[in-house]
């Protein structure tokens, strides 16, 4: 399974989303902040998908027929929450994910199945004791060693 990102996927499927660099008068790009760039991104990307026509454009995908909602649903936003917690805590951050967070990975890991486990995608599940949290337990899944 080859990883695509965002605007490629957005890109493939007929609707790019505009540059995220911001231009001046001349057309020169402008530089901004990562977070500013970000906000940008995730702004074209919820007015694109609010757009139930696109949201529910149907496709086949990798794990069969599908939606561009579905998709962005159980894979991007996923993707985006397991690596929240990998940035944050490369950082020495504390991320503690919630209820609803740590539903949607567990659902997310159910649906891709063995694919989960290919290579370029999760290390194998890492074992944790009964007693380990739900947040440790999640991740574990995805061969994580996390400790809160």
């Amino acid at each position: 399974m080859k990883h695509r990102g965002e605007r490629d996927f957005l890109r493939d499927h007929g609707h790019p989303l505009p540059d995220g660099a911001p231009a001046d008068s001349s057309g020169s790009a402008v530089d901004q902040e990562p977070s500013q760039r970000w906000f940008a991104h995730a702004a074209a990307v919820d007015a694109l998908l609010a757009d139930e026509s696109i949201a529910d454009e149907r496709f086949d995908g990798f794990f069969g027929p599908t939606t561009i909602g579905d998709t962005w649903a159980r894979f991007y936003c996923f993707d985006l929450l397991v690596h929240r917690w990998d940035i944050g805590t490369s950082q020495g951050l504390r991320v503690d994910l919630s209820d609803e967070e740590l539903a949607a990975i567990d659902d997310a890991v159910d649906g891709f199945g063995e694919h989960a486990y290919m290579p370029g995608i999760f290390g194998p599940p890492v074992e944790v004791g009964t007693d380990a949290s739900r947040q440790v337990q999640v991740l574990a899944r995805t061969g994580r060693h996390a400790t809160s």
